[in-house]
């Protein structure tokens, strides 16, 4: 029996029926019920990270979905999924990026791709709003040159400046430090642990400090940061006077300087090791 998160967002909690949000399972995203309690389920999900959810935040399959190639990954902010290919169709679920989607159709679709729900529904959304598929993007992703790799690390990161801090979060609705690094990396086919640790078992590998280049990871106690160059990195942060993400910089003489994390970074860790 197969595992996979039934709504559009779906809050992980740190203990059955608690209030700390460790992470945030996303419409589609396959998972493994390793515990059950009170009506909640312990999942892991399929990159390693564990949390509680509610009973009904999750659905079973008899069958896995075998072919990975139909599987597509939302890439705009928010995609809705139409009951009819059209704008003005009537609206049977809003999925925010990162979820999966079945492609129940061709890709060579011209501007709608026709998507199987877990309700049993065939919807819509706009070819636009997806990649073309779990594996074929990270294939695609490790075909580029090293440099373009790193350049598509940092402009997804990038793509959620401003977004609002949320402790366990990883949507524009709100993200937190690590939830940051994991989706820019996930968006582009790898996936990386979801906390702020190199932790084995994950690809991320720990490098000299002196040796970080655009993409790599810095880590901080408690926290994480995607670094762009020139001493920049982009970050989720929780500081009172910005609260979103922002870029800062290891530079005492930027604008953007953080004395309190250029003081405490204490490793850096690359994925091209």
């Amino acid at each position: 029996m197969k595992t996979y998160i039934g709504k559009s967002i779906v809050s992980l909690k740190k203990a059955p029926g608690g209030t700390e949000i460790v992470d945030e399972g996303l419409y589609g995203m396959e998972a493994e019920v390793t515990g059950r309690q009170d009506g909640w389920l312990k999942l892991r999900m399929f990159y390693g990270y564990e949390g509680w959810v509610p009973e009904d935040g999750v659905v079973f399959r008899k069958t896995e979905r075998t072919d990975v190639r139909k599987i597509q990954v939302v890439r705009a902010s928010f995609a809705d999924v139409k009951a009819q290919p059209r704008v003005q169709a009537e609206t049977l679920l809003c999925v925010p990026r990162g979820a999966w989607l079945m492609n129940c159709g061709t890709w060579e679709e011209e501007e709608w791709l026709p998507v199987q729900l877990f309700c049993g529904r065939c919807g819509y959304v706009p070819r636009t709003a997806v990649t073309e598929s779990v594996r074929e993007t990270g294939e695609a992703f490790r075909r580029l040159p090293v440099p373009e790799q790193r350049k598509r690390l940092t402009e997804t990161a990038l793509s959620y400046l401003g977004t609002p801090y949320r402790w366990g979060g990883k949507t524009f609705l709100g993200i937190d430090c690590s939830g940051l690094a994991q989706m820019a990396y996930l968006l582009n086919g790898w996936i990386i642990y979801r906390d702020a640790q190199i932790k084995p078992g994950y690809p991320v590998r720990k490098i000299p400090l002196k040796d970080i280049q655009p993409g790599d990871l810095l880590y901080f106690p408690g926290h994480m940061a995607i670094y762009l160059g020139n001493q920049d990195y982009v970050h989720a942060t929780a500081a009172p006077d910005r609260h979103c993400v922002t870029v800062n910089s290891l530079n005492p003489a930027s604008p953007g300087y953080r004395s309190d994390l250029a003081r405490s970074l204490t490793a850096a860790g690359s994925i091209y090791v």
